[in-house]
């Protein structure tokens, strides 16, 4: 038996193969773009075409990842969800004047319905990260406090707490449209934050809230 830490149930065996990104976004960071490597202690960045694909979460959770990451093709490949471009930024689909962060710019507005796939697509990226690393390095990217919380949010899909709650907040940068990397820990503002960045999409997801 093995434990599922994204369902905190036990299991006969995990999945084989699973992703943190799924091979579809990945295809475009080894085609044209690349897969940076954060460095926090060192302050450098690395850039390689590294992918991560092993046995960490069971199939059922597996499953549930699969919807994501057909949210996720729509969202950032096919762009199924964006209508115009504005200067704003996003932050849990409420649009904020970008002159009080002037150091941002060109954010793309999309479609605010969306938006609860969208937080469920960064709640699966961080689970899956968070087991990838329990399970194979021994490290813990969240308290167990949060981990319970963001699993429950995450399994339960409830689009009204997932407004509420563990509020994200979206850049683009269009100089990094094929790149990515992992979820890695920061902050904001003194807040303990998450930070990913897909296909030019940095996407940040404060873990105090």
């Amino acid at each position: 038996m093995v434990h599922c830490y994204m369902c905190d149930k036990d299991v006969v065996k995990f999945k084989t193969n699973s992703h943190i990104i799924s091979e579809e976004l990945f295809k475009n960071v080894k085609e044209h773009g690349k897969m940076i490597s954060i460095d926090n202690v060192a302050g450098k960045n690395e850039y390689s075409t590294k992918e991560i694909k092993d046995d960490f979460i069971c199939s059922e959770c597996e499953t549930k990842t699969r919807h994501d990451d057909g949210f996720a093709k729509d969202f950032f490949i096919v762009k199924k969800y964006f209508n115009s471009k504005h200067e704003k930024l996003i932050m849990d689909g409420q649009q904020i004047d970008l002159n009080k962060i002037p150091s941002f710019k060109e954010v793309e507005k999309f479609d605010p319905t969306c938006f609860p796939k969208f937080k469920l697509f960064v709640l699966s990226l961080l689970l899956r990260h968070y087991c990838y690393l329990k399970i194979h390095e021994q490290k813990e990217m969240i308290s167990e406090e949060h981990l319970i919380e963001i699993r429950k949010l995450y399994h339960n899909r409830e689009s009204t707490l997932l407004n509420q709650k563990y509020p994200i907040i979206i850049w683009k940068y269009n100089t990094l449209n094929n790149s990515v990397y992992y979820p890695y820990k920061t902050s904001i503002d003194q807040i303990n934050s998450i930070d990913i960045l897909i296909l030019g999409y940095r996407i940040q997801i404060c873990v105090d809230k």
